[in-house]
């Protein structure tokens, strides 16, 4: 699928070849991919890029959740709150860089590897994947509910629509999906689009040890101890 936008200037032209960016996902969100919603929000982030330094992340991140989590494999939808990003983010909800600036990741990010480690590996846990693209291989969606920003401005307004379709999507083609939303503005504009008699909606202020413990003893309880995640 190939969308393509040409504005008033000649020289500018915006191909998206949505089947490389957002792999098996193509077909399920189809309908939005091809609407002027789609058309909008893609005008609008070639504009940015190419408008404005300290935009992020970067470009070629931007699909990063969907094109490490295969839609035929999702079991969790992380959806996080941000107010804005950082060159450190890799564009999945919460993951940095491999090896940002000597390995200056998030504090908060540290931490919770800290306590996966003591918590799961008896104290000795040899390879932290600060990225989180070990998770989204293992079918969580991270995502950022503003998945661009400038600074610190971020353009969850923008995005709406988008992930307002995508989580819909989700609720309605599949089946035991564990929702996890990181901030209360995330609660109040898009609880009502999961079907929370076919899923599971999980709410929580900040992202910690918590959260991922609460996802693992709800995939216990459907499907039984062997189906936990190994974070």
């Amino acid at each position: 699928m190939k969308i393509v936008i040409d504005s008033n200037s000649q020289d500018y032209k915006l191909n998206v070849d949505f089947s490389k960016l957002l792999n098996d996902w193509c077909k399920p969100l189809s309908i939005f991919l091809e609407s002027d919603a789609m058309m909008r929000l893609m005008y609008f982030v070639n504009n940015i890029y190419n408008g404005l330094n300290d935009c992020f992340p970067l470009k070629k991140d931007l699909f990063k959740p969907f094109q490490l989590c295969k839609y035929s494999d999702l079991q969790v939808v992380i959806l996080n709150a941000n107010s804005s990003l950082t060159e450190k983010n890799n564009g999945l909800a919460f993951g940095n860089k491999d090896s940002f600036n000597n390995f200056n990741f998030d504090e908060s990010l540290i931490s919770l590897f800290n306590d996966i480690e003591t918590k799961d590996y008896d104290g000795l846990m040899i390879n932290k994947d600060y990225t989180l693209e070990s998770w989204a291989k293992k079918g969580i969606l991270l995502l950022n509910y503003a998945p661009t920003s400038y600074r610190k401005a971020n353009h969850s307004f923008m995005w709406y629509n988008f992930t307002s379709f995508l989580l819909k999507t989700i609720s309605n083609d599949k089946q035991g999906i564990i929702f996890v939303f990181i901030g209360d503005q995330i609660n109040a504009r898009y609880s009502d689009k999961i079907n929370k008699r076919k899923h599971t909606l999980l709410t929580y202020n900040t992202f910690d040890y918590t959260v991922l413990e609460d996802i693992n003893s709800h995939i216990e309880e459907i499907n039984g101890k062997d189906y936990r995640i190994k974070w």
